[in-house]
């Protein structure tokens, strides 16, 4: 039997804070920035700057390699709530 490798599934900053237990607040105010600007990088990870990405990834106690930084990190999307409205 063939046995492929592969890569652990990455995570947004979001799933990373919520599953370490923090509130966007908690984490916001240990990396030294506003609740609204983490939301910010949660939304669009490639925007974090290092020296803030570092710390949420301790206060996170995750690696580096297990966090999406990919441009649509996020998991989901918004639905648009006036598409289906008729004009």
């Amino acid at each position: 039997m063939l046995i492929e490798w592969m890569e652990p599934r990455k995570i947004t900053f979001r799933a990373s804070r919520m599953l370490s237990g923090y509130t966007l607040k908690e984490a916001a105010a240990h990396a030294g920035i506003s609740a609204n600007v983490l939301g910010k990088y949660e939304k669009n990870a490639m925007e974090t700057p290092l020296g803030v990405a570092v710390k949420l990834l301790q206060l996170y106690n995750i690696s580096v390699d297990l966090v999406d930084f990919s441009e649509n990190s996020m998991n989901f999307k918004h639905k648009d709530k006036n598409k289906d409205k008729a004009v």
